[in-house]
């Protein structure tokens, strides 16, 4: 009588043959209803998914991090617009104190 259990060791030589032995192998390890290839391939589709979750939340840092680039850049255009500006003003201010003083001077000869 084979009763194809781990437990008894002289059941071992004739569980090769015995019919039962899947069945009692899955009751004991339930995880083997998924043979060793599927299983490895569903455990590779599992990181797979979660390589893209990440993948997907770096690419959305990636596109927040380029947005406030973006910005960036544009506030710099600003202050280099801004300075360029007062650059324009102190040459004009530079000039008239230039001038005032060649003015004064054609007024005190005349």
């Amino acid at each position: 009588m084979c009763v194809c259990s781990l437990r008894y060791p002289s059941c071992n030589a004739q569980a090769p043959n015995c019919h039962l032995w899947p069945v009692r192998l899955y009751n004991i390890f339930p995880h083997y209803l998924i043979n060793g290839t599927d299983f490895e391939l569903y455990e590779y589709i599992a990181l797979l998914v979660q390589y893209i979750a990440l993948l997907v939340q770096y690419i959305a840092l990636l596109v927040q991090y380029i947005a406030l680039l973006v910005q960036y850049i544009a506030l710099l255009v600003q202050y280099i617009a801004l300075l360029v500006k007062y650059i324009a003003v102190l040459v004009q201010y530079i000039a008239l104190l230039v001038q005032y003083p060649l003015f004064l001077s054609d007024i005190k000869e005349t």
